[in-house]
């Protein structure tokens, strides 16, 4: 009998994620990417797989023209994100996940994945020509830690490259998102995830994300994200930006 393990943080949570379908085929690595990790199959707000490729396709088309670029996205997961782009240069990836990190290395070989957070990065300056943050700010700590992240991110990410910060859960709608979710998952369901676990999801304000990100820098462009399952529009917001040239 397999020991149930405690829940204390959300690596502890990722570390157990598992919605594989046995009726989804083995060639569909897409598909087995996404149900992994629950955006398939997620009872509070789920993709399907065409609006996934959609909502990657948006994320593409602010990427600098360049024939070959060089990626890195922060709390990668399994690579589902990553898989997208993996023919369009070189990839790098991070999460503190052991067992997502351990499929996105299988997934995508020729990729570099290191066991980090967000935190924790420390490649070389202006080394990036996209910066990728993908439905994961949600699981930072608090608004401070975000915005030390940004201030690593301007460090790294080279002039005029991209910084896309997708799926950011909206602080004027955390109520609103709340009732969702226990409307979805029932009293009983949502204690147990929530409550009883003390996990806390991170919901940031549009216009404090753009001040953090003034400094560095330019042409901020903000849109909803595409609606998960249910989920209302203006629920998540996503933000791509230009990193500053300054000489």
């Amino acid at each position: 009998m397999q020991r149930k393990i405690k829940i204390k943080n959300w690596i502890d949570v990722h570390n157990q994620l598992n919605f594989f379908d046995k009726k989804i085929k083995k060639k569909d690595v897409l598909s087995n990417l996404l149900l992994q990790v629950g955006h398939l199959k997620s009872p509070s707000g789920s993709y399907t797989k065409k609006k996934w490729i959609e909502n990657v396709s948006k994320i593409k088309s602010y990427f600098p023209n360049k024939k070959k670029l060089t990626i890195l996205e922060i709390g990668c997961g399994n690579g589902a994100l990553l898989y997208y782009f993996r023919k369009l240069g070189n990839i790098y990836g991070v999460d503190p996940s052991i067992k997502l990190l351990d499929t996105a290395k299988k997934t995508l070989p020729k990729g570099k994945f290191y066991l980090q957070k967000a935190h924790q990065i420390n490649f070389k300056k202006s080394f990036f020509d996209v910066v990728l943050i993908y439905s994961t700010t949600q699981f930072f700590p608090s608004t401070r830690y975000f915005k030390k992240v940004i201030v690593k991110i301007s460090r790294i990410l080279r002039n005029n490259g991209l910084l896309f910060l997708g799926d950011i859960l909206d602080a004027d709608q955390e109520e609103t998102i709340k009732r969702q979710k226990l409307r979805i998952l029932g009293k009983r369901e949502y204690k147990k995830k929530y409550i009883n676990t003390k996990l806390k999801h991170l919901y940031l304000n549009r216009s404090e994300v753009m001040e953090s990100l003034s400094n560095n820098f330019a042409k901020i462009e903000i849109s909803n994200s595409k609606t998960r399952g249910i989920e209302e529009i203006g629920n998540r917001f996503d933000i791509a930006a230009r990193k500053k040239s300054f000489f």
